[in-house]
């Protein structure tokens, strides 16, 4: 599903440049569910901001679902976002002013889905993630865990091939972690791909394959047994 070789990010000029990633090559295969760790620095959100068609690389070639996206046009990548990935981040990204539903719905709004389909959707995902009952909540009205769980169920609305988590557990108790993380292990279950970056390594333990970066290179790469 994704294939990336000798992919470099460099920033800065002259004799400042910095080498976020440096040479990595790395194959992911649809239906696996993946940690990447490492310490801050390391690179590990480069990448998946390059994974996630955020940002391009520098040099290299990265190759999603069959396609080389380099030669694609920043609007390609942002279709390509939209239609077939799906991102979930530590601090939940949620608009403050908008209640649960219409959260969950707003990748529907930017693909032209009509209302009605869409609140149907919405209200299937948010019954899934056990939130039918705040979805007229705004997210100051909601918990941590209950925004993540919005967070996801946005995440889902479009049927993406990937889930990119930044760190979903970041700012969640360990109960609220260990809720979030058995949401992702079930979806992974029912053949997602899930590519998350993560500190913890408890969080880390629930996925089958752990990847590790160092100073913008992949350093180990193991199966989770």
């Amino acid at each position: 599903m994704l294939k990336i070789v000798d992919l470099v990010k460099t920033y800065g000029t002259g004799d400042n440049i910095l080498r976020a990633l440096d040479g990595t090559s790395l194959t992911i295969q649809p239906q696996e569910f993946i940690a990447i760790m490492g310490p801050s620095g390391s690179g590990k959100s480069t990448f998946l901001n390059i994974l996630g068609l955020l940002d391009r690389p520098t040099e290299g070639h990265y190759y999603f679902d069959g396609t080389e996206t380099s030669n694609l046009t920043d609007d390609d990548m942002a279709m390509m976002r939209l239609e077939k990935i799906g991102f979930v981040f530590q601090n939940f990204n949620l608009l403050s002013r908008t209640d649960a539903l219409e959260n969950v719905m707003l990748p529907l709004v930017y693909q032209g889905v009509n209302r009605k389909e869409r609140e149907k959707k919405a209200y299937q995902i948010l019954e899934k993630m056990e939130l039918v009952h705040w979805a007229k909540h705004k997210p100051n009205e909601l918990s941590g865990g209950q925004q993540q769980r919005v967070a996801i169920a946005r995440a889902l609305i479009n049927n993406p091939l990937i889930i990119l988590a930044d760190e979903p557990t970041g700012n969640l108790d360990s109960k609220s972690s260990a809720e979030i993380m058995n949401i992702f292990t079930k979806l992974h279950q029912e053949g997602k791909t899930i590519i998350m970056v993560t500190h913890e390594h408890d969080i880390a333990a629930y996925a089958k394959r752990a990847i590790q970066f160092k100073d913008g290179k992949i350093i180990s790469d193991k199966k989770n047994y």
